[in-house]
């Protein structure tokens, strides 16, 4: 388990993902009762830890809310690439 404190920022999501890749174990709990902040950056990389199996305890409402709005504005972002249709030719 990882008990995380204070702020979650870019700086600290590079740490973070340096330490967690060196987990071997799969079943990872990222605790984040004593976070106080997280920016952006960190919104988006706990929705990704969560998205790779990682549990997140502890996680605060207006972080899991601001998770799901991140997930639900790159969904259809990652549809309209998906299904967009090549450049044409300039004849």
């Amino acid at each position: 388990m990882f008990i995380l404190s204070g702020r979650i920022d870019a700086q600290a999501t590079g740490e973070l993902a340096r330490l967690l890749e060196l987990q071997t174990d799969r079943d990872v709990v990222v605790d984040l009762r004593h976070v106080t902040l997280v920016a952006r950056e960190g919104v988006l990389f706990l929705a990704r830890c969560e998205a790779d199996g990682m549990t997140l305890a502890n996680c605060a409402r207006y972080v899991r809310e601001w998770m799901e709005r991140e997930n639900d504005y790159e969904r259809p972002r990652e549809l309209s690439h998906r299904f967009r249709q090549p450049p044409r030719a300039s004849e």
